[in-house]
């Protein structure tokens, strides 16, 4: 099923443009003229919507990615899961850092233009760990946060804002701040990508038993039975040996048993796994023969 426009990527970058174009206006503008109390309160309400509407988009992208690694516990996926956390626990944390500067209300100065111009270049750096890291990510990430970061260090750019009205600042921040939320957006639909570009097949799950010491005759035999494929951190899974439930701890079953007769034994495992989700339970059989000497 196709993402709505504005949840694709070209529809929240044409939403951007379009809503920008006003505030790039404002910026060139002499600021020196008497219209700032008339025009500011706009651009700063339009700003406000542009960012709301792609914080909301992110928060559906997030939302689907937990969905996914719910319904489908694979180790991958919630190495996916972690990685669209840190992606918008590190956009959060640069946002505060500009808001923090935005809240002195005063002249930003080349120190503080530097600082948050290398916050940019940080969170740019870890973001495409996360992306697809081919030349459109890369490209993309550019625009958005390595460009601005090299803008904010330049002579041209420490004489505007030492002489730009309160006003000035405060949207060019904000413009800063939908940026980073832009960059998320890229981020977080590149992972969801990931995630539903392999056809995750149930079948890819099957019983497994590693065994820690050769069986004798009325002696322990020990050994672990896991679902290989699966999460070892899911607690969505139940395991049985020969009709018994066993208990499974960081997703491994430790069976033990003392035959009491040499031969081949036989013994049947079954994991029942129930996706969240869905409430569909899998059930996966194997038989394990064991020779005991």
């Amino acid at each position: 099923m196709p993402l709505p426009p504005i949840f694709q990527k070209k529809g929240i970058f044409l939403f951007y443009w379009l809503l920008i174009l006003p505030l790039a206006g404002y910026m060139a503008y002499d600021r020196y003229t008497d219209h700032y109390d008339e025009i500011a309160p706009v651009l700063e309400n339009t700003n406000a919507l542009g960012l709301k509407v792609t914080q909301r988009v992110n928060g559906w992208f997030l939302n689907e990615v937990q969905k996914n690694v719910e319904t489908y516990r694979t180790n991958g996926n919630e190495t996916l899961w972690r990685q669209a956390l840190a992606a918008r626990k590190q956009t959060d944390t640069c946002q505060n850092k500009i808001r923090a500067i935005q809240a002195k209300r005063n002249a930003i100065h080349r120190m503080e233009l530097n600082q948050l111009a290398n916050t940019l270049r940080q969170l740019a750096d870890s973001l495409l760990t996360f992306s697809s890291q081919d030349s459109s990510a890369t490209a993309d990430l550019t625009a958005l946060l390595y460009q601005p970061a090299a803008g904010m260090e330049t002579p041209g750019m420490a004489g505007f804002f030492k002489n730009a009205r309160d006003a000035q600042t405060k949207l060019y921040l904000d413009d800063q701040i939908w940026k980073t939320e832009l960059a998320l957006r890229l981020v977080l639909g590149d992972i969801l990508g990931k995630m539903e570009k392999y056809d995750i097949r149930f079948d890819d799950y099957f019983p497994v038993l590693e065994v820690e010491n050769c069986a004798e005759a009325g002696k322990p035999f020990s050994g672990k039975i896991y679902l290989r494929g699966y999460s070892k951190y899911a607690e969505n899974v139940r395991y049985f040996i020969d009709g018994r439930e066993y208990h499974a701890t960081a997703g491994l079953v430790q069976y033990q048993e003392r035959f009491p007769n040499p031969g081949v034994h036989t013994r049947r495992v079954k994991v029942q796994v129930l996706y969240p989700l869905t409430q569909e339970i899998r059930t996966y059989l194997k038989d394990f023969k064991i020779t005991v000497q």
